[in-house]
């Protein structure tokens, strides 16, 4: 027997999600044309790397420093054949692609903080614009790992975790896709799931040996596919490597580089192989002096120095992604602390040691506003999680409560609103005449 599915219902329940999917495909392919040619050498790399897989060239394209997710998501576009604009052409209309995901991503994380229904389609409506601004200034795999971290937490915060051991399942798989994004999520997504295992087992669930059986299937699924990979890399540098990001990245900072790449320093560096753009297209082979910050007293200074410096750093990132994300968080830490609301207490805690792991994983290293897209997205939620509270308790009328949606709201895309106009479209506009004819040179396309 057929079901019965009241198509007009579902549509009116749904308007919200079918209008902001007409509304970030619009403004999507309007932007389209002025961001096209703003790649950076991330974005020519996974793009130079795809094009080895879509052409079988296997043992050029396996590669430690970058992560191999997207450029596999790019290979469909590009296994019939290419050339160097349909590459780009490809690579941002993926990014637009993960964008989406994210944002849909983002709309199911929401339900697992108990938010208004006004409220929560406001909040999917106000992400359309700060991801299409990541989607389009930044061809990295930063917001990859973003979305597959976000989907993550859909199934690790689920109010029912131990109910389901689908949710052990999907949490390795997902972390796996944020391992296959970018190197750190390998560390991070260990940390992370099992951190949230002890939580549920000794506080939330009590007890649960369900929790405990999600968390080895999930530890399970995530190092059988991470370590794959694992050993592929390990076939092809002879040592057992997550990647070599986190590695070149850390001595690059050292006290006897300090960012000074061998690649902008010197010149021109032999490419890894005779099919690679530049040397950026694997930095692997690039050797610079390891150090460690317990090597001596001078070391641990710097090393300490380089913390202070990025904590500053991210202090100022926060004022460059919102004005109130900052306050957003102190507010965040202040009512966890206040509050005995058990579920209200609960919904902050996840949220605030997600972020904080987040952060100190990247503190010892460079940091720049696209690393923190998680931290960005997760605050916001957490803002309107805190707002939603105060509201209720508070009974707000229309008008005063609507004022402070609008604020709120607008503090939290002002500054990507800001920086896609003013900074990006005139760039976009002249990238058209100057940088593709520099992308016909540098690239190798058939």
């Amino acid at each position: 027997m057929i079901p019965n599915y009241n198509f007009k219902h579902n549509l009116r329940e749904n308007w919200d999600l079918l209008a902001v999917i007409l509304i970030y495909f619009l403004l999507g392919f309007f932007l389209f044309k002025y961001y096209l040619y703003i790649t950076g050498v991330d974005g020519i790399c996974y793009i130079s790397i795809a094009q080895k897989y879509a052409t079988g060239d296997f043992s050029n394209a396996i590669n430690g420093y970058w992560g191999p997710l997207f450029s596999w998501l790019l290979v469909p576009f590009l296994v019939k054949g290419f050339t160097p604009l349909f590459s780009l052409i490809s690579a941002k209309t993926l990014s637009l692609i993960i964008g989406f995901t994210t944002l849909i991503g983002l709309r199911w994380l929401s339900h697992r903080v108990e938010i208004d229904e006004t409220i929560r389609k406001l909040f999917v409506f106000a992400l359309i614009i700060p991801i299409l601004c990541f989607a389009f200034t930044e061809l990295t795999a930063d917001l990859l790992m973003t979305c597959s971290l976000v989907f993550c937490l859909v199934f690790l915060l689920d109010p029912n975790y131990p109910n389901n051991y689908w949710n052990g399942l999907i949490c390795g798989f997902t972390g796996s896709l944020a391992y296959f994004s970018k190197s750190f999520g390998f560390p991070f997504f260990l940390i992370l799931f099992v951190l949230f295992g002890l939580f549920y087992y000794f506080k939330k669930f009590k007890s649960d040996k369900r929790v405990i059986k999600n968390l080895i299937l999930g530890l399970t699924v995530f190092l059988l596919l991470s370590g794959s990979w694992i050993l592929i890399l390990h076939e092809k540098y002879g040592e057992v490597t997550i990647g070599t990001s986190g590695t070149y990245n850390y001595n690059a900072l050292g006290p006897d580089v300090q960012l000074q790449h061998p690649m902008n320093k010197f010149g021109v560096i032999k490419p890894p192989n005779d099919k690679a753009i530049s040397g950026w297209e694997d930095p692997s082979y690039v050797k610079l002096r390891s150090w460690s910050p317990f090597e001596s007293w001078p070391s641990f200074q710097y090393q300490l120095k380089l913390i202070g410096e990025n904590i500053l750093g991210f202090i100022t990132l926060m004022f460059w992604f919102s004005p109130i994300m900052l306050p957003v968080l102190l507010w965040g830490f202040i009512a966890y602390l206040k509050t005995s609301d058990k579920r209200f207490k609960w919904g902050i805690m996840s949220i605030l040691v997600t972020i904080s792991l987040f952060i100190m994983g990247y503190l010892p290293f460079f940091i720049q506003a696209r690393y923190f897209y998680l931290v960005y997205f997760l605050s916001f939620i957490l803002g309107v999680y805190l707002l939603n509270e105060i509201i209720e308790r508070k009974n707000f009328k229309n008008h005063r409560k609507n004022f402070l949606l609008f604020i709120f709201f607008f503090l939290f895309v002002v500054s990507p609103l800001l920086h896609f106009p003013i900074m990006q479209i005139h760039m976009g506009v002249y990238m058209n005449s100057v940088k593709f004819s520099e992308m016909i040179i540098t690239f190798r396309g058939t």
